[in-house]
């Protein structure tokens, strides 16, 4: 969405003073005290709450205003204000939306503040003042470009602003009116056109996006804006090939407004183009830009495009800063670098935007909402749901891809795209199920996928990659059904049935003499062996039950059940090999019972286990208890195999998690001790290495009587230095708090001068890295990190090396303490 003016930068200094209000109640007195101290979190989440309940409390809304100011939310604050004043219409609120309109570049509604302003003769700053005949100027330059009325022109550039304000509020519908109805008073200005353009892709209206795109092209040929939409839109409606045309023509130009450039790196980063987002993200890093349109945007595709031309130490850093301010992709890229990865998923590269940007908002939670339901009736709404949204919302099968590719998130991609079943969903499942991507369980669901959802031939062969080679393999098609394959004489299927209904009722002496005579009327009764078989089994007579299998196999080598009943006797005795033996004769079956093919399915996941294919045994049992909910054995080892999965995540989670935090412990050390660059460092250097908290924990152990827990770090710095600088609390610390070993390695350290090298120490005194550097949870117990505890030593890199050194205002004091 663009934007018709560039930032002039932030002009907002502060929270705006609720003003005196000797009725307010407590709440609101106590919320206002929480912000001039400077406690914006906990003001925020107050006044929030009186919002709520007083909603047409005018001052709630103002303080509520100025928390979500102070705590960097400018269009809460500008939200919040806005509602104060259709509250109150004090007119002395229009300097201050004047200038939160200009901050968000609603240089319309800025003008109008400002006029309202001086009709209620109210009084704005000169820098104000200024500001806004700039907005003036140029908008009486836009009145001399377009030919229309001043009225007019203001009129449709305040539609275009609140046309933006639809778009962030996830309102595409009003934004798209709204963006129509600036375009009419605009004419073919682009930004207005470009907004429409956008926001009829989001509701997915794409034929209709593109129309737009291209119209504004036609007027304005080389328009940014417009160039960056089709690039987008071909893209991410699969269209590469139109895609890229339009690219070549947006990568020769040389935006200057940054914006447009941001428009380019956008461009440049659906397309893969990591040399032209580096280039062009740098050269707009450089500029003075707000950091709200930088820090999370530009400076996070900078820093993407790094790690993929390889500059891993550039990217470290700068994902660092981004992860930092609260972007979570930002932080599952810095994991992953950490970890020494080079992507998300199966790619040797990071993408740009997560997948699920790729959706509208509301449409992107819809789907989510529908995925997180699992009966089979929503799995139906699900697959009707997608065939409505398919045609209008490409990106669908695109988003899938990055799911399976960019993501890794294999199981989720197959699932949208089987329940998609397009002609473009069907060759996205078979571009990573004949790949050599991700592992064969994982191809194979992706193959399986495509054959459920309609896009495979029936018994198509594949080229399919297992267990390390290239294996050409068959999907077949399974007819079930209740009737048998045999057709028996009148009396010996009543013999058959009568015996049968015997078992069930548990007659057994009756069911053997019916079933034996019905082999006996017909030799060849393939049920009434393996039924009887089945009732030997039940009295504990297995020998006589493997015999009765045996034989109805000699009857009908391709009836099922006697194979599987002998199979379940060699996995219980651990003879894989003879159960996988005993059951390949029915691999080409393709005609089963249900309750038959459950059982079969049962036992495939049996193997599969034994083997080690956990993935596989889940899907096999999922199967099984589709067709035959109730089948006990399927319901059991689904069961552990679930609570087998869950401990295992737990433990490799906890792992992962674990290994990466000790990496990232390590890296803030190494960043804390190359600060310190003297052998003689001062104190205050040393404390302001810390967090507030684990400052605390050192004055909790250098003088424990002390009240710690609400002081701030200003305070906390200022009493440690008081209490360390002096002499008394040093001897104090020596003399009752260190223990022998540690007062010899502190002695040692004064030995050479107050410092010495790291790794001298460490040989002699061992080290403190596997302690948790989060004191205040985890008190080191090690002779270094007792020490460091203590702020009697500290780290510091000179020449390259790391050496441990004493405060070099406490060394007087150390020494004529140390015995």
């Amino acid at each position: 969405m663009g934007r018709w003016f560039g930032k002039r930068g932030s002009r907002i200094k502060g929270a705006q003073q609720g003003r005196d209000d000797r009725t307010r109640p407590m709440l609101k007195e106590h919320a206002l005290s929480l912000l001039q101290r400077g406690q914006i979190g906990e003001a925020n989440a107050q006044l929030e709450a009186l919002a709520a309940e007083s909603p047409k409390d005018a001052h709630v809304f103002e303080l509520l205003g100025s928390a979500r100011m102070s705590g960097g939310d400018v269009a809460g604050a500008l939200d919040a204000f806005e509602r104060a004043w259709q509250l109150s219409r004090d007119p002395h609120l229009w300097p201050l939306l004047a200038e939160l309109y200009l901050h968000r570049n609603m240089n319309a509604h800025a003008i109008n503040a400002w006029r309202q302003a001086q009709r209620a003769d109210v009084a704005l700053s000169e820098s104000l003042r200024q500001a806004l005949a700039e907005c003036d100027r140029e908008v009486a330059t836009l009145v001399e470009t377009l030919g229309r009325p001043r009225a007019k022109v203001l009129e449709g550039l305040h539609e275009l602003e609140r046309g933006q304000r639809f778009i962030e509020a996830q309102e595409p519908e009003k934004a798209i009116e709204a963006a129509r109805r600036a375009a009419r008073m605009l004419g073919d200005w682009p930004p207005p056109h470009n907004n429409l353009s956008y926001g009829l892709f989001m509701v997915g209206r794409v034929k209709e996006a593109v129309v737009e795109a291209r119209r504004v092209i036609a007027a304005h040929p080389e328009n940014v804006h417009a160039l960056a939409n089709l690039v987008r839109f071909f893209a991410w409606s699969g269209n590469r090939n139109e895609a890229s045309s339009y690219w070549t023509r947006l990568k020769a130009l040389s935006p200057q407004e940054p914006l447009d450039r941001m428009k380019q790196i956008e461009a440049a980063a659906i397309l893969e183009d990591d040399e032209m987002v580096y280039q062009s993200a740098q050269a707009l890093s450089s500029r003075e830009a707000p950091e709200d349109e930088v820090s999370r945007y530009v400076q996070r595709h900078l820093a993407i495009a790094e790690a993929n031309l390889g500059r891993r130490k550039a990217a470290l850093q700068r994902l660092r800063k981004v992860a930092g301010l609260d972007d979570a992709y930002a932080g599952s890229i810095l994991a992953a670098l950490e970890a020494g990865r080079s992507s998300l998923g199966f790619k040797r590269r990071f993408s740009y935007h997560p997948s699920v940007t790729l959706l509208p908002p509301p449409v992107a939670r819809a789907l989510q909402e529908m995925t997180d339901e699992t009966t089979p009736e929503s799995g139906e709404r699900a697959r009707r749901m997608f065939s409505k949204m398919a045609p209008r919302f490409p990106q669908l099968v695109v988003m899938a891809e990055k799911q399976i590719w960019d993501e890794g998130l294999v199981q989720v991609g197959v699932e949208l795209l089987g329940m998609l079943a397009t002609p473009e969903a069907h060759a996205a499942l078979r571009r990573f199920a004949l790949s050599q991507a991700g592992s064969d369980e994982e191809r194979m669901a992706a193959l399986q996928a495509l054959s459920e959802s309609g896009g495979a031939e029936l018994d198509e062969h594949f080229r399919f990659w297992s267990q390390g080679e290239w294996r050409e393999i068959q999907l077949r098609t399974y007819t079930l059904s209740e009737e048998s394959d045999r057709a028996y004489a009148p009396d010996v299927a009543d013999l058959l049935n009568r015996g049968v209904a015997a078992m069930r009722e548990g007659r057994a002496d009756e069911a053997e003499r019916l079933l034996r005579r019905a082999i006996t009327l017909d030799p060849t009764a393939q049920e009434g062996y393996n039924n009887l078989g089945s009732l030997y089994a039940r009295r504990g007579d297995h020998e006589a039950a493997r015999a009765m299998y045996r034989k109805a196999i000699e009857v009908a080598p391709a009836y099922a059940y006697p194979r599987l009943n002998l199979a379940l006797y060699l996995l219980n005795e651990d003879d894989i090999a003879g159960a996988k033996a005993m059951l390949e004769p029915l691999a080409g079956a393709t005609h089963f019972q249900p309750r038959e093919f459950a059982f079969y399915l049962y036992l495939q996941a049996r193997i599969a286990i034994e083997e080690e294919q956990f993935e596989a045994a889940q899907r096999a049992l999922d199967s099984s208890l589709a067709l035959d909910p109730d089948f006990q054995p399927a319901v059991d080892l689904s069961e552990w195999l679930k609570r087998r999965a869950a401990i295992e995540q737990l433990q490799s989670g906890w792992q992962l998690f674990m290994e990466r935090q000790q990496e990232r412990n390590q890296a803030t050390r190494a960043r804390q001790q190359a600060k310190l660059t003297s052998l003689a460092p001062a104190l205050d250097d040393v404390l302001r290495l810390f967090s507030a908290e684990v400052l605390k924990a050192m004055g909790r152990a250098i003088a424990p009587g002390h009240a710690w827990s609400g002081l701030r770090k200003a305070k906390v710095l200022e009493r440690l230095e008081d209490l360390l600088r002096d002499g008394a609390t040093i001897h104090h610390i020596v003399i009752e708090a260190l223990t022998g070993g540690e007062r010899a390695a502190l002695a040692a350290v004064m030995a050479r001068g107050g410092a010495m090298p790291r790794a001298e120490f460490v040989a002699a005194y061992g080290d403190d890295n596997e302690e948790s550097p989060f004191w205040q949870y985890h008190l080191p117990t090690s002779i270094l990190g007792r020490l460091r505890l203590h702020l009697l030593l500290a780290e510091a890199t000179v020449e390259g090396a790391v050496h441990v050194a004493v405060p070099a205002e406490l060394r007087t004091a150390v020494a004529e303490a140390l015995p």
